[in-house]
């Protein structure tokens, strides 16, 4: 059964709800990141106070040590804790954000072209779109029978021929596109 939001159009006017799409798919890594950085944060303004503590405790005097010592702890405790949870943040973060880039990018290919990006392990579409460039006149634009199949209207079409292009198999046929000019 088909999802109605798997349907990226739906999102075309509302940033949010297409956001909160990818955040709730790796949601334990988000608030993972989110929770780190807050601590770490805690840990930054509370190193402030730190000083101040430690400060404090060096004018009470040597008869007070023990404090000094203490704050001293405090303080590079709250130093240590905060870079460590920086490392945290980013950590997950490399990750998490590279999977929600996969996520996009996927999502992204299935609405554009109807097929998920397993349909072009065999078909190269780098490859084929650097060939078609390569061949392409200044200032036109050339595009495969694929490419016409899933744009939208709105453009003017004309048939530039087949060719043979290095490391594709068989003929490709190939289109030249146009805007439609608007005749108002």
């Amino acid at each position: 059964m088909n999802n109605p939001l798997d349907n990226l159009s739906g999102y075309a006017d509302r940033p949010f709800p297409f956001v909160m799409r990818y955040l709730r798919r790796r949601l334990g890594s988000h608030l993972a990141i989110l929770l780190a950085v807050v601590a770490a944060v805690a840990c930054s303004v509370g190193t402030q106070y730190g000083v101040k503590y430690l400060v404090d405790a060096l004018s009470a005097g040597p008869a007070h040590s023990g404090g000094v010592w203490l704050a001293f702890i405090f303080l590079i405790s709250l130093i240590a804790s905060d870079v460590l949870l920086w490392r945290i943040a980013s950590w997950t973060a490399s990750f998490t954000f590279v999977g929600v880039t996969g996520d996009l990018r996927r999502d992204i290919f299935r609405h554009l072209t109807g097929h998920a990006p397993s349909y072009f392990v065999d078909r190269l579409p780098g490859m084929l779109a650097s060939r078609i460039t390569a061949i392409a006149y200044p200032g036109s634009v050339l595009v495969s029978e694929e490419v016409k199949e899933a744009a939208s209207n709105g453009y003017r079409w004309s048939f530039a021929g087949e060719r043979r292009l290095k490391g594709i198999d068989g003929r490709v046929r190939l289109f030249r596109v146009r805007a439609e000019e608007d005749e108002t």
